[in-house]
């Protein structure tokens, strides 16, 4: 083989041989997908929302209708509900306990009242000496829906007391209709004059009640004290006492 020939195998020999490193040495190169990047990005962030939702939103429950009981072959209707938690507040208080149970003592609770029926013993001017011991007696008629117990009592309010004890106790029953005597044991005052004391009734709870408008009226007893020789003192004008 001539000089020249070897050369030209080696010049071809060495072409191959960079040529195939040059192949081995870079590194293959894949197209680029137009929009992939964007396109990743925006899956991402829908995962990411589909997670919030799942474990912040509220769990649906499915709630069954069942069908009539004439149609048994119908398939129940499933419906989804969303439960809400409503906003805590302060429950306001009902009047109903309240009003039923005003209502109920209106229909139990009874109410007292007394009219004044006549006097029995001493009628209003009756002359007596001065320290006269003598027991003055009502009539007086129940006209309440209330009975009248053994806690009710004769009281004094206003005027002469005349040793009168206050209060006196009726000492007996009085159903509404019926008619009491109340008696009071008193003494005449000393000095000659007209005198004249109040009277009302109390009940158990020393709630007192009258006779006339409203119950707010008095019984009384009125007297003349009168000295032998002496020139008589007018005598008291009305009645009701």
């Amino acid at each position: 083989m001539t000089h020249k020939r070897r050369l030209v195998i080696f010049t071809i020999t060495l072409s191959f041989t960079l040529s195939a490193c040059s192949a081995l040495a870079t590194p293959t190169l894949r197209p680029a997908i137009p929009g992939l990047p964007a396109t990743l990005a925006a899956q991402t962030m829908a995962a990411n929302d589909e997670l919030y939702h799942l474990l912040c939103s509220p769990t649906p429950s499915p709630v069954i209708t069942t069908p009539a009981p004439e149609d048994e072959d119908a398939t129940p209707d499933v419906t989804v509900q969303m439960h809400t938690v409503a906003p805590t507040h302060t429950p306001v208080p009902m009047l109903t306990p309240y009003l039923a149970a005003v209502l109920s003592n209106s229909q139990t609770t009874c109410f007292n009242a007394a009219e004044f029926v006549k006097d029995v013993s001493f009628p209003d001017g009756s002359p007596l000496k001065p320290k006269q011991k003598f027991t003055k007696i009502w009539a007086i008629k129940n006209i309440g829906t209330c009975t009248w117990d053994s806690d009710y009592a004769a009281v004094y309010v206003w005027g002469d007391q005349m040793k009168g004890v206050s209060p006196q106790p009726i000492g007996e029953s009085v159903e509404p209709g019926a008619i009491i005597q109340i008696a009071v044991d008193l003494v005449a005052p000393l000095n000659p004059g007209s005198y004249q004391g109040d009277w009302m009734l109390q009940d158990g709870e020393a709630i007192r009640f009258g006779t006339g408008f409203k119950s707010k009226e008095h019984f009384w007893v009125a007297i003349s004290v009168r000295v032998p020789g002496l020139p008589s003192f007018p005598s008291f004008c009305g009645g009701g006492g």
